[in-house]
């Protein structure tokens, strides 16, 4: 959704006013959970990018699975070696499908022109 439509106008109010609203309501009796009104983003946030493109939502569910799960491995691991290396293969795998899917073709591109031997540098 772009930032200056109609939609974003007349939904990023509903949706702000309603997480502060349902964080309010769950935190009625003194304690701060926001476990709830998260829940309530992801959900939006997966219902509006499944608006523009449904096709890659499962793409994005398995990134939000792979960020969340090493997310949790981290916070367990006692040794400093160990999150440092577990952050990196994380990330990695977080953007892997950003990498295939921004690249795939450039890189496709180049590997055919240099097996036809059509190279060809444009200046």
């Amino acid at each position: 959704m772009i930032f200056n439509s109609f939609n974003f106008l007349w939904l990023f109010p509903i949706i702000f006013i309603g997480y502060y609203f349902i964080n309010w309501l769950v935190s009625r009796k003194g304690k701060s959970n926001t476990k709830v009104a998260n829940a309530l983003l992801i959900v939006v946030s997966y219902a509006l990018y499944a608006q523009h493109a449904p096709k890659f939502t499962l793409v994005l569910l398995g990134v939000t699975a792979v960020t969340y799960l090493f997310a949790l491995i981290i916070e367990k691991k006692q040794a400093y070696n160990r999150k440092k290396y577990l952050i990196y293969a994380g990330s990695l795998l977080a953007l892997l499908p950003l990498l295939v899917f921004k690249y795939a073709d450039f890189v496709l591109d180049v590997l055919t022109n240099i097996n036809s031997g059509g190279v060809k540098l444009q200046v």
